[in-house]
């Protein structure tokens, strides 16, 4: 009777493919954005031939304009509380599908098409703020009873595949085949997606409960703790991005590396190999600290990681391909610990858990991201390295050390310090 029990519910417990197929779709999706997000990072010096004359700050701002849209695109989330999830996700599926069309036309019309571009990398990041909140509250109810966090890892694994894989393999392609063609290939995708998930995710009611929770903004506002969050992940953002937008130009400039294979180990495409490896660390890492400590320690170890890391890279010049491996495995690693679950949690103690958690989070940490291209460009302008990118990256970050140090304290203070509705 009891091997008979357990059959039974192994057999209800296992995926079946009405289930697998429609988290496959929003797991390409999620491989989508992962590719859009930072594949212009890694084609940078490509891009910026194609389209500026070589001027990397000038195209850098491609990044900048996704990461506006990233912003704007926040401003969908109140529909995800009104909307039928399936149909919502659809939505921001079609924003992919249309941004990465129009990257790949304007791309192959070249300079002349640049600030269409913009446009077109705007449209882009649009879905990005708000998709992996939807999609994980989808994979949740389709995955059957006990199996939710394996299908949302199913979801979350798109991103991983494109920071360890996609992307390299995208920096590759553009330097034999050309960087617009790469977005071809991303729409080919998107066009997949979007076809699996009209076709095989069923209607889900709109975001209720917790996951629709609007969270006690306003009241949240009127508390210091807030504001030193908000400012210490938007220099946090700052101080990474400042650097690591312009990595592969770094890795060309002073570290001797090349675009292609030719380069041999000092080869562009091993290196955003390795810092897809460590993104993938570092939010691995992000999950088990806080599991250890509390969310606002874990976040003011990540500070402290992207700070030594900083530290480094501004102060010893990378002379040798392994010294060079090793520092952009570091600083990304450090970012998506800091981005993870320990910055996210945070920003869920302060506004009771709620959608205003995510809108909070991501809004200061991008607008960091977009303040740091701007920053970058400007330092392009007056030097001819890259390691003092590290440095005014640094500045940022050890302020925003120091404020975390203030939520540390204020978190012992009033545990856990979180606003009510």
């Amino acid at each position: 009777m009891t091997s008979t029990t357990s059959a039974s519910s192994a057999e209800r417990s296992s995926f079946t493919s009405e289930q697998l197929t429609p988290l496959m779709s929003l797991g390409i999706m999620s491989f989508c954005l992962g590719m859009s997000q930072f594949i212009i990072v890694g084609m940078l010096p490509s891009v910026a031939q194609a389209l500026t004359g070589g001027n990397a700050g000038q195209a850098n701002q491609l990044t900048a304009a996704y990461t506006i849209g990233i912003c704007i695109g926040l401003v969908l989330l109140p529909l995800a509380r009104k909307m039928n999830a399936k149909w919502f996700i659809t939505l921001l599926a079609v924003f992919m599908l249309v941004g990465n069309l129009l990257t790949w036309m304007l791309g192959l019309v070249g300079a002349s098409a640049f600030a269409p571009l913009l446009v077109a990398r705007f449209i882009a990041g649009v879905p990005h703020g708000t998709f992996f909140g939807v999609a994980s509250l989808i994979a949740a109810q389709l995955a059957p009873k006990g199996k939710e966090g394996a299908a949302t890892a199913i979801v979350v694994t798109g991103q991983t595949v494109a920071d360890v894989i996609g992307i390299p393999l995208g920096v590759y392609l553009a330097s034999t085949i050309g960087w617009a063609p790469v977005f071809l290939i991303i729409t080919i995708l998107n066009v997949l997606a979007l076809l699996l998930g009209v076709f095989t995710i069923p209607a889900i009611p709109a975001m209720t409960g917790e996951a629709g929770k609007k969270g006690s903004l306003i009241a949240a506002m009127k508390r210091v703790p807030f504001w030193a969050y908000a400012v210490a992940t938007f220099l946090g953002g700052l101080g990474f991005f400042t650097f690591y937008n312009f990595v592969s130009a770094w890795a060309q400039k002073d570290a001797g590396f090349s675009t292609g294979f030719a380069g041999g180990v000092k080869s562009t495409i091993w290196l955003m190999v390795v810092a897809g490896l460590g993104m993938f660390v570092g939010s691995i890492l992000a999950g088990r600290f806080v599991d250890q400590f509390s969310p606002a320690r874990s976040l003011l170890i990540g500070l402290t990681w992207q700070s030594v890391a900083l530290a480094l890279l501004w102060l010893i010049a990378p002379h040798s391909a392994v010294f060079t491996y090793v520092l952009t495995f570091l600083i990304t690693a450090s970012l998506f610990y800091v981005s993870g679950t320990p910055g996210l949690m945070v920003a869920n103690d302060l506004t009771a858990r709620g959608l205003a958690g995510g809108v909070l989070f991501n809004l200061t940490l991008n607008a960091g991201n977009f303040v740091g291209t701007q920053v970058g460009n400007s330092l392009e302008k007056v030097t001819s390295s890259y390691l003092p990118f590290a440095g005014v990256g640094l500045a940022f970050t050890l302020v925003s050390l120091l404020l975390t140090v203030y939520l540390v304290v204020d978190e012992k203070r009033e545990t856990p310090s979180v606003i009510n509705d």
